[in-house]
């Protein structure tokens, strides 16, 4: 039997087809699913260097569920918790065609495992430390004014690279010390839907790593 997520709430998988589905758009590449205690957290790379030259930080955005990955096989599983890329199309599929009812609450993986660079740099799981808040409506328009600006550049990689890398505005708000993330965290949470107006929007920071934190998801991003 292949491995399987078992979750308690029928509408998680709504839920994901959302999230795979809007990361798709952003790319159509690979999902690194993780059992961290009761959650499975899945992780999709939003923004990542095109070549060594390139400046823009690695940014991950991460949905967790509560759930449980079951039948893993045993080479699927680091000092006994599973932890797999797969392809996202591959979710995608399973999600369009496999049975409601009962079935609804579990969700197969995809049988393909993959080896992707993005997922050799992974943040650390404890040690954060809570530095702010930001406006989501702010955050928002700082995300709207990078597409536009991205968009009318006379070079696409060059757009992209100098709009996702500038500090997000003062206008999103106040953090303390030298803490302000690149502008590609807004446009990533803004891709994935983490962003709602009248949510507040943490950040933290830890050795080498932006946190901003949601009610529906986080991003992730390299200092």
């Amino acid at each position: 039997m292949s491995a399987r997520i078992r979750f308690d709430d029928a509408r998680v998988r709504d839920d994901l087809a959302t999230y795979f589905g809007r990361a798709g758009r952003i790319e159509d590449g690979s999902v690194l699913v993780e059992q961290i205690g009761s959650a499975v957290a899945f992780w999709v790379p939003v923004l990542r260097p095109a070549g060594i030259l390139d400046r823009s930080p690695l940014t991950i955005g991460v949905r967790a569920i509560a759930g449980e990955v079951l039948d893993a096989d045993p080479s699927d599983c680091t000092s006994g918790r599973f932890e797999a890329v797969v392809p996202l199309r591959g979710f995608l599929d399973r999600l369009a065609r496999e049975a409601s009812g009962d079935a609804a609450l579990e969700l197969s993986l995809p049988p393909e495992r993959r080896l992707e660079s993005w997922t050799g740099r992974r943040p650390p799981l404890h040690g954060w430390t809570l530095v702010g808040q930001l406006d989501a409506a702010a955050v928002l328009a700082a995300a709207e004014a990078g597409i536009a600006a991205v968009a009318n550049s006379a070079d696409q990689q060059a757009g992209r690279t100098d709009t996702w890398t500038r500090e997000l505005p003062d206008s999103c708000g106040a953090l303390a010390g030298d803490t302000r993330p690149p502008a590609g965290v807004a446009f990533a949470g803004h891709a994935l839907g983490f962003w709602r107006v009248g949510d507040p929007i943490a950040v933290h920071i830890a050795d080498g790593w932006w946190r901003l934190v949601s009610r529906t998801g986080q991003i992730l991003a390299q200092r």
